[in-house]
């Protein structure tokens, strides 16, 4: 949860500035997700200053997860919208990447203590396709 968890939950944070800003949302909530973005939402029309809920919405970006958020931060809302997963797992979405013509993917690792690690750069082999 603090590792992932905080870049997952920006996902939350978007549906809510689309629900109660009318801000536009270039997120799509996946429909396997609806229920938690509804519940979290719920909770954010109580946020306050009433006049600026955003701010309240947006406290913790990417950097911790609201304690009323936590229930809504799922296993699937974290496999969903970041890439936490084993190898193995995360292979078939790099070799996505890499076919919509990404040439490099660099990991990044938070230590327990909060502090960054980068991992080994994932890079795909040079083409001379024209890619313009």
């Amino acid at each position: 949860m603090a590792q992932a968890g905080p870049r997952a939950a920006v996902l939350l944070h978007r549906a809510g500035d689309f629900d109660l800003e009318g801000w536009q949302n270039t997120s799509p909530v996946p429909l396997e997700l609806a229920a938690e973005v509804a519940g979290y939402i719920e909770i954010a029309h109580h946020y306050e200053p009433s006049d600026a809920r955003y701010l309240t919405n947006h406290r913790g970006d990417f950097l911790f997860v609201k304690p009323e958020e936590r229930r809504f931060v799922t296993a699937e809302l974290i496999r969903r919208t970041t890439f936490t997963a084993t190898e193995q797992a995360l292979k078939p979405g790099v070799e996505a990447l890499r076919e919509a013509g990404w040439s490099l993917l660099l990991p990044l690792h938070l230590a327990r203590d909060g502090r960054s690690k980068t991992g080994r750069a994932l890079s795909a082999p040079s083409t001379n396709r024209d890619r313009s």
